[in-house]
């Protein structure tokens, strides 16, 4: 028997969870991504949810750095990243390959240590 696919609320997704330091934060991201890999349908509705979740001013109960902000801001582009410089690639594939860049930028910063 095949499961249908269930559509995800807003209020339940299941990468949502209480932050504390940016370390944290950047998990939360990598979920975050991971949840859209399944849910290719809903990439900007979490988009939009990981922006406004993570937003430093009253959203998250600790100060964060410029490069920070940065990475959160990759989730407001990828609310609409439009097609990818080569015309070969599908739309689906220009947003994977986004969706993707930004996943590489999170995992460069943790490994980095420099958020």
């Amino acid at each position: 028997m095949r499961l249908l696919h269930t559509k995800l609320h807003e209020h339940d997704y299941p990468f949502d969870r209480s932050l504390f330091s940016e370390p944290e934060a950047l998990d939360y991201y990598i979920d975050a991504i991971r949840c859209r890999n399944t849910h290719k349908d809903e990439s900007v509705e979490i988009a939009l949810h990981v922006f406004r979740r993570t937003n430093p001013k009253g959203m998250l109960s600790f100060p964060v750095s410029e490069a920070f902000k940065r990475l959160r801001y990759e989730f407001a582009a990828l609310e609409a990243p439009g097609w990818s410089e080569d015309e070969t690639k599908s739309l689906e594939e220009s947003q994977d390959e986004a969706w993707d860049f930004a996943l590489g930028l999170i995992r460069k910063a943790k490994k980095k240590g420099t958020v």
